[in-house]
């Protein structure tokens, strides 16, 4: 244990997590302070993180962004196609390595596994789902009901809202106001736009959405922690364990059922719920403080790191009040981090110390990479390598919860200083925390732990 000796006096410790003179359990029980009625109200529209995440201003995440450059993009000639690369023969030679598995009955890509991720990928975006249109499907009205549609403040319909979508399955919602910047952060050029109607209804491939319509809900869909390729760091570069990727495929199933669900409760409200609007997902969970960036370019969340699936959104009519990003000190430990670029079997992730401006990659046939857009600090993922395998998320520092009980207080820690973040990265690969190929264990875990089976489980978060 020797290597992970690092000789710091308390005071400076103490000094560097911004707690001098105060002792780690008077900090954690600090609650906030109120000056009025306003402030206090306003506080029940943050969402629920751990104490020492902090609110930053709107539209102003940890990642620098430039506005003047934020536009509306066209997906295009992209890279994100997984399993799909022009010419580098990799999709075909996973295929036959999964076939090899099979027929081996490896752990991991078994027939038992393989029947199981064909159960998992059930009812996602429209494997075996009835089309739903974007608008929502009929419900029985409040007019129908012989009844004035439900009217709350906006706060109040914030917790409205997040009561039914937390027993539906998603664990946190922030809300963003649906203006131009929103459409210039989030959707496809072209793909919609706003008119002075009361219902919302289709231009051909363009969607027409009411003018009433002047909130976004952005939410979380967990995937479980279960299933989610994790594996041996060392493992050759095609041959990471559980190729089948399971844990992604629930995390997508369960996008559609939340959704769908909310769109039903909303409608019933008597108020619009449309879906689908956004291209780009992760800038919406950034700005309404739901995650931060992270190395990979996917939401990093200070309850689950990068092990969720996606941040969609809900636009609706229903008043909804604003959320603002969060600094947890996660976009700054990727600076010394690196452990998702190390991991990735596809050299797709930057290994860079430092996020820049720039968009410099290309796609598979040297044309450009537009999902690198301009105007904002990051690590420029290579899209056009990456192949979805979910190694980097599986192995990202945050994702571990806390499988150590030392985790809640080096979360704190990263959080209020950078000054340890190499040494806790350096930690994290020692210990190998991101490392679990037991695939027999799970299928032979203790059931009656209910949480730890599926995704539903959203409320028993570990900092709830």
């Amino acid at each position: 244990m020797t290597k992970f000796h690092h000789t710091v006096s308390r005071r400076d410790f103490m000094k560097g997590i911004g707690l001098t003179g105060v002792g780690l359990g008077g900090a954690a029980l600090a609650g906030p302070q109120f000056h009025d009625l306003d402030e206090m109200m306003a506080s029940a529209v943050d969402i629920k993180h751990p104490w020492f995440v902090r609110q930053r201003e709107a539209y102003n995440p940890t990642a620098d962004v430039d506005w003047n450059l934020i536009k509306p993009y066209t997906l295009g000639n992209h890279g994100y196609n997984f399993g799909v690369k022009s010419g580098d023969g990799q999709a075909e030679k996973r295929a036959a390595w999964q076939a090899q598995q099979l027929k081996a009955n490896a752990p991991g890509n078994s027939l038992k596994d393989v029947a199981f991720s064909a159960g998992a990928s059930f009812l996602s975006f429209g494997a075996g789902l009835t089309s739903v249109p974007w608008y929502g499907i009929d419900v029985t009205t409040p007019e129908q009901r012989g009844v004035a549609r439900w009217s709350g403040t906006a706060e109040e319909n914030a917790k409205l809202v997040r009561a039914a979508m937390h027993f539906y399955g998603s664990p946190r919602q922030g809300f963003l106001a649906f203006n131009q910047r929103f459409i210039d952060l989030s959707v496809r050029a072209n793909a919609l736009r706003i008119e002075n109607t009361d219902q919302p209804y289709a231009d051909g491939s363009t969607k027409v959405i009411p003018q009433s319509c002047k909130s976004a809900i952005i939410y979380v869909v967990k995937q479980p922690m279960e299933m989610s390729n994790f594996g041996d760091h060392t493992a050759p570069k095609l041959e990471y364990s559980s190729a089948l990727n399971i844990g992604a495929t629930i995390g997508y199933a369960m996008g559609p059922i939340i959704q769908n669900r909310t769109q039903r409760f909303l409608k019933s409200l008597g108020y619009h719920a449309l879906t689908g609007l956004e291209s780009y997902n992760v800038a919406n969970g950034v700005m309404a403080g739901l995650s931060e960036l992270s190395r990979n370019a996917h939401n990093c969340t200070p309850q689950e790191g990068t092990l969720i699936r996606y941040t969609p959104s809900i636009v609706t009519d229903l008043p909804l009040p604003e959320t603002t990003p969060i600094d947890a000190g996660m976009y700054k430990f990727c600076y010394q981090c690196k452990t998702c670029a190390e991991v990735c079997p596809w050299g797709s992730i930057p290994m860079d110390t430092e996020p820049v401006w720039e968009a410099n990659d290309a796609g598979p046939n040297g044309e450009a990479n537009v999902w690198n857009r301009p105007g904002y600090k990051r690590w420029p993922m290579n899209f056009a390598k990456c192949h979805g395998c979910n190694f980097c998320d599986a192995n990202c520092v945050f994702s571990q919860k806390n499988l150590a009980s030392v985790h809640t207080t080096i979360r704190a820690v990263v959080a209020n200083t950078s000054l340890f973040n190499g040494f806790f990265a350096q930690m994290d690969r020692a210990f190998g925390y991101g490392d679990s190929t037991d695939y027999e264990g799970w299928w032979n875990r203790d059931l009656s732990n209910w949480r730890h089976d599926t995704v539903l489980g959203a409320g028993t978060d570990d900092w709830a």
